[in-house]
């Protein structure tokens, strides 16, 4: 009786730890960062264009789910930036069809493409001597008010002359 028991017991116990994980991804947005296109920026050239990629996920799909939306949804803080503000540029996220929203989450990838107008100087030191280096601290929002965690681009050198 007490074998029976105890293989009753085990095999409860090993029912429950070899229940499977869910499939699907968090409720709450993740990010994950993937690269920046160059290092190295220009400023005083018109043509730059850095791109940061990253990836993106929500379990609830409650991003990007409206096309009329105007809330921002992905916010960039330059690491330059020491006003305190939580973000220094804030944007909506494109919108996600319904028909490219799969069951069990929504994943995807952003490239946020950056012209000079993001890199200007912010003081007259850096600007003097004609460099200065920074990243970008990148999160993104759902529509409950959920935060992603936050990741941040490689260092990228910035040239004034």
């Amino acid at each position: 009786m007490k074998k029976t028991a105890f293989l009753a017991f085990c095999l409860l116990i090993w029912g429950v730890s070899c229940k499977k994980e869910t499939a699907g991804y968090p409720n709450s947005p993740q990010i994950y960062y993937q690269s920046t296109n160059t290092q190295q920026v220009s400023v005083s050239d018109p043509n730059t264009m850095v791109s940061v990629h990253f990836k993106f996920t929500d379990g609830d799909q409650n991003i990007a789910d409206d096309p009329t939306e105007t809330d921002s949804t992905i916010f960039l803080l330059d690491s330059r930036d020491i006003s305190g503000n939580d973000y220094t540029y804030a944007y909506p996220m494109p919108y996600i069809p319904k028909d490219q929203r799969p069951d069990g989450g929504l994943e995807g990838t952003i490239t946020l493409n950056l012209n000079n107008g993001y890199f200007s100087p912010k003081d007259s030191l850096h600007l003097a001597l004609g460099k200065d280096t920074m990243f970008w601290l990148i999160y993104i929002q759902d529509d409950d008010g959920n935060k992603s965690n936050i990741i941040k681009t490689d260092t990228i050198y910035l040239k004034y002359r």
